[in-house]
């Protein structure tokens, strides 16, 4: 089994996975005539979105006569859905369940907040045993309001979890289907209502025609001047000017962004000034077995497509002239890494 990795990927530790899956050939994608080959041969290409260029996409639909599928370890709505259309290929997204890793960091979001942890650091710094100032400020998470935009695998974790603390949850979804966790859920119609008296929002959704922008200053003047802003979703879903203005003027309390609009956030952009704000350079998915779990994903497809099941996670959104256009791989064409 030979699997190219998009070279795009400039994270990933070829000699690591090599150690893991012994019986499985990685090669980093090459340009020109090896790349070609590399192609040719291959059965599996691993890639992100924006490593997944249109000079990429042409090459595979020239080159790679004998490829299974595409996994990608990122998703975009709209985009996958356009890729589901161009190529002869069944494409599958998140490659491995990152919902574990954007948890821990939605957590620690909200958390390192509510129980003043930057101030125990600022005291702890300065060698002040400040208890009495540290008791009064610190807030209990239990009976607080939550509001998660997007309820995907990662909306849906954090759902479960701000449950557990004894937080109220209402989810914003384009599904009707109401998962565990979540005690009211709204339509993205209905967004503003969602918003309305909420301690933290937490944006968890894909960047697509309805989400981009949704968050502008109309809406952040919907929540409460204590509430706290969570995105570990895409960074267009906020209008950033109209953040920043917020931030700034204290009408929203906080705001922890892993990501932002654009990327990298430029030197010269108010929010790294600002004190009332965390940045992480778009790592909340990142973890130290990425790539082994990734490949641990890739493994068991195989085993799924050959007992008649479908991907685990395909794309969604696919028409029938996609599925009848994807390459039949099935049956004992299809071995196990």
């Amino acid at each position: 089994m030979k699997v190219v990795i998009n070279r795009g990927l400039t994270d990933i530790d070829v000699g690591l996975l090599c150690r893991r899956f012994p019986a499985v050939e990685f090669v980093l994608l090459t340009e020109g005539a090896e790349g070609v080959v590399q192609l040719q041969n291959a059965d599996i290409l691993i890639t992100n979105t924006s490593a997944f260029t249109p000079s990429v996409a042409d090459r595979l639909t020239r080159y790679a006569t004998s490829l299974k599928w595409v996994h990608f370890t990122t998703s975009e709505r709209t985009f996958s859905r356009e890729l589901a259309l161009s190529i002869r290929m069944w494409p599958s997204r998140k490659a491995l369940d990152s919902h574990r890793q954007r948890l821990g960091a939605c957590l620690r979001a909200f958390v390192v907040p509510a129980r003043r942890l930057r101030e125990a650091e600022s005291a702890r710094a300065s060698r002040q045993w400040d208890r009495h100032r540290m008791w009064g400020s610190v807030v209990t998470l239990s009976g607080l309001s939550a509001t998660i935009v997007g309820l995907g695998s990662i909306g849906q974790a954090v759902a479960r979890k701000a449950k557990a603390f004894g937080m109220r949850v209402r989810g914003v979804s384009r599904s009707s289907e109401v998962p565990d966790g979540v005690d009211d859920q709204y339509p993205y119609e209905l967004l503003d209502r969602a918003l309305a008296d909420a301690d933290v929002l937490l944006l968890c959704a894909a960047s697509d025609e309805v989400t981009r922008h949704s968050i502008n200053g109309a809406r952040l003047r919907c929540l409460k001047a204590s509430a706290l802003l969570v995105n570990v979703g895409r960074g267009d879903i906020i209008v950033q000017s109209d953040l920043v203005e917020a931030l700034a003027s204290r009408q929203l309390a906080g705001a922890a962004l892993d990501v932002t609009d654009p990327e990298p956030l430029p030197y010269e952009s108010p929010l790294w000034g600002l004190p009332n704000v965390m940045i992480t350079p778009h790592c909340a998915g990142a973890g130290t077995d990425f790539w082994c779990s990734c490949c641990a994903r890739v493994r068991r497809e195989p085993r799924t497509i050959s007992c008649g099941r479908d991907l685990t996670d395909r794309i969604d959104g696919q028409s029938d002239r996609a599925r009848k256009n994807a390459q039949p791989w099935m049956g004992g064409q299809v071995r196990s890494l």
